[in-house]
This record gives structure tokens, C-alpha cells and sequence, in this order.
């Protein structure tokens, strides 16, 4: 069985190889094989010189074809009233970046190499929510710090601009500066409402996702218990006062009772546990308040994801947290 596994790995790798020779990014790879991008990364990740080979097969076309196009610009031509635009136009469309991104956790290759060529848009909502994920030490938050590096050192590939929040509503001010862009900018997120709500905006969208496999399904299913001080997102002080807000997408409890008003003032030793859903997960975590501040005013107690496609294991869950998880989890 694992003679034939890994004969099947050869044949891919091999046919990866000859499509890198004649493709000018990873996604094109894809085009002439049967593997999807999460299949393809995943097998280059672990055969470095496969990937060395493939990465240089891809910057050797794409600077060629630059090459031709730059020579094809030069050279004097008659120009139709009626020709249609050229495919180079077409890839000149800015990418909007929309935080969600930072939870795919083959990104920074995506936008390394299929996206190297167009400029990456920051706006300042993104960039507010991308700094708030980074204090977490998963790798949506590592993925949220390498993005605000990329982006802080390269200034040519990325272009930030200032949106202003209308209404407090973040969401839709972000929507609304896509669409003002739309003619010249694809949206590229992970958030399916994000993407819903793009399109029926007319906005140009790119939706993606991590195609999870049962066996790497089974490598992300952790539960942490290592306590740690962090700063408790959602949360803002007013005078000697430390207020918590609630929103709809989360489930959120407070001493065990779930919280229903939209602000909460919080006292010290609060037990605080947070459900949120995502497509393909859900995660619990719980916190302890430590002091009314507006910086490091939690602990970080407990913290699992838990998977659709695996069942869950009660036994490894502390008791405390069980009747919660079985509530409101709904995986």
C-alpha cells in the first residue's frame, strides 16, 4: 500500500514538473493537472527540490513572456477601432485584500507567486483587523504578521488607502470601497458573506478556501491549555471602566450566563468563554479577565478547534467546557 501511496506521489510530482515548464504561475500548474492548488502546495512544501525546479521553471516563463510583451509594445502597429482589450490589461486589476485571507493557510504562496505581478490593496480596516488577529499565535495571526511585513517591505506590489468607518459599520464601508474600485480591482477573500455581498455589488470577486483533507483535518484538530496574558479583542475602556462588546456572528458567555445585551461592563476574575463559526470549524476559547486596562487584561485559559469532518472526542474536553461545545458549536 505504501509503495503504490508513494508511486502516486512520483506521477504528480512528475506532472507538475513538465506543466511548470510551459506555466507562469502555480494556478496555472493546476490547468494541466488533476490536482487542486491546496493538493499541489501541499506536495511542494514537502519535496523541496521538486519545488525549487518548479519556482524556477515559473520565473524563467513569466520573465519571458514580460519579455515578449515589452517587445510586442515597442514594435509600431496599426490600432483598430474595434480591436479588443488584450489579455495584458486584464491582469493589470489591482487585488483588494480582505482580512479573511490571513486564515488560509497557503496565502503568502498565493500571493507570492500568482499574484506577484498585480499591486496588493491594503485598506485601513484591513489592516485594523489584521493587526488585532496577529496577537493570536495561530496561524491565521502568523499568516496576518508576515502579511502587514510583506506589505510594509515591499512598497511597489502594495498600495494602502484610508477608508473611512460610516455608520460603525466596518463591513460595509469596506464593501463600498470595493465597489467604488470595482473597474479596475478584484476582491480577494475568504469570508463567504464578504463575497456574496461583493457580487451583488458588481465587484469582481476571487472566493477561497482551504480544501482540508480528512488527514490534514486531522493534524489541525488541537486544543490548547498553555495559559498566557493577552489583550481580550472587542474590549475598550471608559474611566475606571472595562465594557465588552458582543456581536451576533459569536457566541459568547460571561460566568456562564450567555450574554445577550450588546455591551457588557466587566469585572476582574470574569470567566469569559467565546464560540465563533467558520466554514469549516468552529472555535472555544476561554478567557480570564486580570485587570480593567485597556492592554493585557486577560488570560488566555483554554482554547480548541474542532472540526466538521472529525467527531468530537468529549473525553479530551474538560467538563466545564462540554455542555457549551454541545450547545452551540452545531458542527
Amino acid at each position: 500500500m505504501a509503495k503504490k501511496n508513494e508511486e502516486l506521489i512520483q506521477k504528480r510530482l512528475e506532472a507538475i514538473k513538465e506543466a511548470s515548464e510551459i506555466s507562469c504561475t502555480l494556478r496555472e500548474i493546476c490547468n494541466y493537472t488533476d490536482l487542486t492548488y491546496a493538493q499541489m502546495s501541499y506536495l511542494l512544501k514537502k519535496y523541496s527540490e521538486t519545488k525549487k525546479i518548479v519556482e524556477k521553471n515559473v520565473n524563467k516563463n513569466k520573465s519571458e513572456k514580460r519579455s515578449k510583451t515589452i517587445k510586442k509594445i515597442a514594435e509600431p502597429k496599426e490600432v483598430s477601432i474595434a480591436a479588443e482589450p488584450v489579455e495584458e490589461e486584464k491582469e493589470k486589476l489591482e487585488v483588494i485584500l480582505d482580512s479573511s485571507i490571513a486564515g488560509i493557510p497557503n496565502i503568502l504562496n498565493l500571493l507570492k507567486f500568482e499574484f506577484s505581478d498585480r499591486v496588493k490593496v491594503l485598506t485601513t480596516i484591513t489592516v485594523s483587523e489584521l493587526e488585532k488577529m496577529k496577537k493570536y499565535k495561530n496561524f491565521a495571526g502568523i499568516n496576518a504578521a508576515k502579511i502587514l511585513k510583506m506589505a510594509a517591505d515591499d512598497e511597489e506590489s502594495f498600495r494602502s488607502y484610508y477608508v473611512c468607518i460610516k455608520g460603525n459599520n466596518a463591513h460595509m464601508s469596506f464593501l463600498r470601497f470595493c465597489e467604488e474600485h470595482k473597474d479596475r480591482a478584484i476582491l480577494l477573500t475568504a469570508n463567504t458573506g464578504m463575497a456574496v455581498n461583493a457580487r451583488a455589488l458588481k465587484v469582481k470577486t476571487r472566493f477561497i478556501m482551504k480544501d482540508y483533507t480528512d488527514k490534514e483535518a486531522q493534524q489541525q484538530f488541537k486544543s490548547c491549555t498553555k495559559q498566557s496574558i493577552i489583550t481580550l479583542f472587542d474590549t475598550w475602556k471608559f474611566g475606571n471602566q472595562l465594557f465588552l462588546r458582543n456581536y451576533p456572528s459569536k457566541k459568547i458567555f460571561v460566568n456562564g450566563i450567555l450574554l445577550m445585551d450588546r455591551i457588557h461592563e466587566l469585572n476582574v476574575g470574569d470567566d469569559i468563554f467565546i464560540i465563533k463559526k467558520n466554514v469549516e470549524y468552529s472555535t472555544f476559547s476561554h478567557f480570564r479577565i486580570i485587570a480593567l486596562q485597556e492592554n493585557d487584561n486577560a488570560s488566555f485559559i483554554y482554547g480548541i478547534r474542532l472540526y466538521k469532518k472529525i467527531p468530537i472526542d468529549f473525553g479530551k474536553i474538560p467538563n466545564q467546557y462540554a455542555k457549551a461545545i454541545r450547545l452551540y458549536c452545531n458542527l
